[in-house]
C-alpha cells in the first residue's frame, strides 16, 4: 500500500510539473483593449490526471497545478476555464465508470481522447466566441476576424487532445490500475452438499 501511495505521488508531483511548463508554451492572442488569451496544453495534463490517478486525487492534482500556472501565467485563464469544464463534463458522462481497479483498452482510451477533445474544441470556442463578440461591440464583421484568428489554435490543441489523451492516460495507468484479484473471504466456509429431503406429505 505505501509503494502505491509513493508512486501515486511521484506521478502527481510530475504532472504538475509539466502543467506548470507547458503553460509557458501557447498560442498569444491579444485584443485591441489589452485582454490576452493563451491556448495551451494544460487541460491535456490535467485531464490525463484526472483519468489516471481516480477522480479525486486527479482533480486536486489538476487544481494545484491550474492555480500555479495561473499564478506564473495569468493568461492561461481561458485554457483552465475550458480544462474545469471538460472534466467536470467528463465526470457526468464516465467519470464514475472508470476507477483504477478497472482496466481501460485500447478502444476506450481512443473514445476518451475523441469525447474529450471534441469538447475541448467546442467549449474553447463557445468561450472564446461569447468574449471576442462582447469585446468585438457585437460587429459581426469584427467578431469574424477575431473567430476565424482563434479557431486555427483550439482546433490544434483539440487534435492534440484526442491523440495524446489516451496515449499518456494509458501509459499513467499501467502504474495506478490497482488490478488485483479480491481477497477470499477468511474462516471456514461449509458447503452442504447432501440433497434436500424430499417433502413426505402427501404420501401413504
Amino acid at each position: 500500500m505505501l509503494k502505491i501511495l509513493q508512486k501515486h505521488t511521484l506521478i502527481a508531483i510530475t504532472l504538475v510539473l509539466l502543467m506548470i511548463i507547458l503553460s509557458q508554451f501557447q498560442w498569444h492572442f491579444a485584443f485591441a483593449n489589452g485582454l490576452v488569451i493563451n491556448f495551451q496544453l494544460i487541460g491535456l495534463i490535467g485531464l490525463s490526471a484526472f483519468f489516471a490517478l481516480g477522480e479525486q486525487a486527479g482533480s486536486i492534482v489538476a487544481f494545484i497545478g491550474l492555480v500555479i500556472s495561473l499564478i506564473i501565467n495569468p493568461g492561461s485563464w481561458l485554457m483552465g476555464l475550458v480544462m474545469i469544464l471538460v472534466a467536470l463534463v467528463m465526470w457526468l458522462i464516465m467519470g464514475r465508470h472508470i476507477p483504477l481497479n478497472v482496466h481501460l483498452n485500447r478502444n476506450q482510451l481512443i473514445s476518451l481522447g475523441l469525447f474529450s477533445g471534441s469538447l475541448q474544441f467546442i467549449w474553447s470556442i463557445l468561450l472564446a466566441g461569447g468574449m471576442s463578440w462582447y469585446l468585438a461591440g457585437y460587429r459581426t464583421s469584427l467578431w469574424m476576424i477575431y473567430l476565424t484568428r482563434m479557431t486555427g489554435p483550439a482546433l490544434i490543441i483539440a487534435i492534440l487532445v484526442v491523440i495524446g489523451l489516451p496515449l499518456l492516460t494509458g501509459w499513467l495507468r499501467t502504474y495506478t490500475e490497482d488490478l488485483r484479484p479480491p481477497v477470499p473471504p477468511s474462516g471456514s466456509v461449509e458447503i452442504n452438499l447432501s440433497k434436500p429431503k424430499k417433502d413426505q406429505k402427501g404420501r401413504k
